[in-house]
């Protein structure tokens, strides 16, 4: 199978669908099979234009391309989530300028004590203006999962405030 024809080429695409459709039944609501065979594909492509033989089984070798490109995916998406919330900081910096220093700081520190399950989606949600299903798909977890949490925060933080003014 070192050189690429169209027959081999039906034969990996044939493989390809059937592997990442393996992978991605493991992660319905993250992954996309289409994103993946894209990606495998591409990499195959640059395999084959660099002259390379494939090594071993074509199944492993797919598979590993495969599982690369899920790595990669989920990679990307931790770093926009981490910039997200990096972003939704600065805004929350922003909307307590108005408030006295001693107030904000008390504010800021109330939030920032929430868990990081809790504080993300507040913070999208409050300070970007996101909808459940937007903060979802960022988060990678179900609309429902959204509310409770955004519930849960909103009582942490009531209980604080309550406790704090005691």
């Amino acid at each position: 199978m070192s050189r690429l024809t169209a027959k081999t080429l039906s034969q990996f695409q044939d493989l390809i669908q059937k592997i990442a459709g393996r992978f991605v039944a493991r992660f319905p609501k993250s992954v996309n099979k289409d994103d993946i065979v894209q990606m495998v594909n591409l990499d195959l492509l640059r395999y084959f234009k660099a002259g390379k033989s494939i090594p071993g089984s074509p199944g492993k070798f797919i598979a590993t391309l495969v599982h690369h490109s899920l790595v990669d995916i989920f990679r990307r998406k931790a770093g926009e989530r981490r910039a997200l919330e990096g972003y939704a900081r600065t805004v929350l910096a922003s909307k307590f300028k108005g408030l006295p220093d001693e107030r904000l700081r008390a504010m800021r520190r109330q939030i920032n004590a929430l868990p990081q399950s809790l504080r993300g989606p507040l913070e999208l949600h409050y300070l970007m203006g996101m909808k459940a299903e937007q903060i979802a798909r960022v988060l990678g977890i179900s609309k429902q999962a959204v509310f409770l949490r955004l519930n849960r925060g909103r009582d942490r933080l009531r209980i604080k405030i309550i406790r704090r003014k005691k």
